[in-house]
């Protein structure tokens, strides 16, 4: 029997909109703690995590979504490798950040990667489950 090829996918809008919202968030706090480390923040460190939030929606936003959509639509479903997906996110976060914050967007590229994949994979494992038995394919 044949899967029917609009069946939706499970955690797909989940996914997108994790991929819109938590970039600039994790950028943010990235920095954020990057900066309190160097001694280089203000003397409310949540002031600078607002700025710098606020600067990665201006800079990253339309990024945040076009990302997303490639990762979810053309990334996840091709590429079978963790690693690999993990690579192409951190690519991606990184050309994201360009070219205020290409740190941020490195370390946010990695934790997206890893929290993107690692939803998409529980999700996956939710889809393959036997109605019958219970048992996972």
């Amino acid at each position: 029997m044949t899967e029917s090829i609009s069946q939706p996918v499970p955690g797909r809008l989940t996914r997108i909109l994790m991929g819109i919202f938590f970039p600039a968030v994790i950028a943010s706090t990235v920095l954020t703690l990057f900066f309190m480390l160097l001694g280089d923040s203000d003397p409310a460190p949540q002031d600078d995590f607002f700025k710098l939030l606020i600067l990665a929606y201006m800079t990253s936003g339309i990024q945040s979504i076009i990302s997303s959509l490639l990762t979810e639509f053309v990334i996840n479903p091709k590429v079978k490798n963790n690693t690999l997906f993990v690579v192409y996110c951190t690519i991606l976060g990184t050309l994201s950040g360009f070219p205020f914050m290409v740190p941020g967007g490195f370390v946010t590229g990695i934790i997206m990667g890893v929290l993107l994949r690692w939803h998409y994979l529980s999700h996956a494992n939710v889809k393959n489950v036997d109605d019958q038995s219970g048992s996972l394919h």
